[in-house]
């Protein structure tokens, strides 16, 4: 990869934090219709991705078992019905983005994403000539962009999980669940009484989950309920990553196109 698409794709993923942040910042006071545009572009964003990345999947799969010129390839190489599911699944990541990218209130956590979209390009890139002469020409940026952000994933849900081990949590051994759940949920604000709404779901599923692990934890020490709920935050953590990395994808468009097999024929 040349220096300047380089560049221009870590402006771009540049872009996409710094907009994350922004709506951190504003998200609380911004009138639904705000939200909701807000949540229609992301989930444009992660449809795309989600559909380009099930395409070529689903291309790499045909082109093992069928012949590219067959009716099966034509018929089985995704369409409405697969675009259709993507905006499914892209709607529910939008929702939990924004959700998760409120509730981020931590300054380490905008500095984790920063340091990765100044990495993604470079590695990848530097992946990339590596594999070059060693994988599929045609599958190659994709292929290069998956073994980075991997690995970058990887690295940045376990900094996650850790940080989220080493906070402080509120003491609800003594109290009712009803009354941690209300304590979670009374701490959210939002102009927007759907965003609200959204906010007050995570925090009582927040306050839920510490009540569980506080109340059947009957001696200090690694417990099932304990293990349980970290699994809990991992998965968490792990859908955030993977909603953000999916974003960088379809906003720098790193896949590698789609041609027609029945053209190299």
């Amino acid at each position: 990869m040349d220096i300047y698409p380089m560049a221009r794709q870590m402006l771009v993923l540049l872009a996409l934090t710094a907009g994350l942040w922004l709506l951190h910042i504003y998200g609380p006071v911004l009138p639904t219709a705000a939200i909701a545009a807000a949540w229609l572009l992301l989930c444009v964003v992660l449809a795309r991705a989600l559909f380009l990345r099930a395409r070529l999947r689903r291309r790499a799969w045909l082109g093992l078992y069928f012949h590219p010129r067959g009716s099966l390839f034509t018929l089985l190489r995704g369409g409405l019905l697969m675009a259709l599911v993507q905006i499914l699944l892209a709607a529910g990541l939008a929702l939990l983005t924004i959700t998760a990218v409120l509730r981020s209130t931590d300054p380490l956590i905008w500095t984790l994403l920063l340091a990765m979209a100044l990495l993604l390009p470079p590695l990848q890139s530097l992946t990339q000539r590596q594999l070059q002469g060693q994988a599929s020409s045609l599958y190659l940026q994709a292929l290069a962009w998956q073994i980075t952000s991997t690995l970058l994933g990887l690295l940045l849900v376990i900094a996650l999980t850790w940080h989220a081990f080493l906070q402080m949590y509120p003491d609800f051994a003594a109290v009712t669940l009803e009354q941690a759940v209300w304590h979670m949920v009374g701490q959210q604000q939002a102009r927007s009484p759907q965003l609200l709404t959204l906010l007050q779901v995570a925090a009582a599923g927040d306050g839920l989950r510490l009540w569980l692990a506080q109340q059947l934890l009957p001696t200090p020490g690694p417990s099932l309920w304990q293990s349980l709920g970290w699994l809990l935050v991992l998965a968490q953590e792990a859908l955030f990553v993977w909603s953000y990395l999916l974003l960088c994808r379809g906003l720098t468009g790193s896949f590698e196109p789609l041609r027609d097999e029945r053209a190299s024929e």
